[in-house]
């Protein structure tokens, strides 16, 4: 008799996936903070991507280097201040491995300073007379989020009559002074970096 033929059953082809495109940040993008979230397109074959960022364009050294990621993001932290970085994405399933994306590059933020020191305007030093519920006034400082005022009767300001610290403009209207006293005041700046010195300290005298 004639032999039966063999058969086989073929599983439909697995490809090698696509190089991934990233997303964000956009390349060449600047001020970047220093944990980011980094965005790629999925590829709809792709069972797992492989993320490598550097500090190097030639990626001799790596500052991330994940081969297991299952979704198309991947957040970095620690990243330094003012520094340019390098990254790059592939795709993998059973067919083997895609090659790496394009390079894009970003740049992180730029270290913020303390800010400078206020100088007080008003009211001046040595100034008398003045309302129990005066308003002072300071010089703006550039990169300052808040200010601190601090009004003591004694120059030291070893016990505060007012400790605000959370004034967001370069002026307050204090209450509650009383009559015939001698205060102090001074001012800081602050943002997220720390906070400034004191300003000079100023004496005003209150109305009689």
């Amino acid at each position: 008799g004639t032999p039966l033929k063999s058969r086989r059953t073929i599983g439909p082809k697995i490809i090698l996936p696509a190089s991934p495109q990233l997303s964000s940040p956009a390349d060449k993008s600047t001020g970047i903070a220093t944990t980011i979230k980094l965005t790629w397109a999925a590829i709809s074959n792709a069972d797992s991507y492989g993320l490598e960022v550097s500090k190097n364009p030639d990626f001799s050294s790596l500052v991330a280097n994940n081969n297991t990621l299952n979704t198309n993001e991947f957040t970095v932290s620690g990243l330094e201040q003012d520094t340019p970085y390098y990254w790059r994405v592939r795709a993998t399933n059973s067919a083997g491995t895609s090659s790496y994306s394009t390079v894009w590059t970003f740049r992180t933020i730029k270290p913020v300073l303390i800010p400078a020191v206020p100088s007080l305007l008003s009211p001046s030093n040595g100034a008398k007379d003045l309302s129990v519920s005066p308003s002072l006034q300071w010089t703006s400082v550039s990169g300052a989020k808040t200010y601190r005022v601090q009004i003591s009767k004694e120059s030291n300001f070893a016990i505060l009559s007012l400790d605000n610290a959370v004034v967001t403009s370069n002026s307050l209207q204090v209450n509650g002074l009383q009559d015939g006293v001698t205060y102090y005041w001074r001012v800081s700046a602050t943002n997220e970096s720390g906070s400034s010195s004191y300003s000079s300290v100023l004496m005003v005298l209150s109305k009689v």
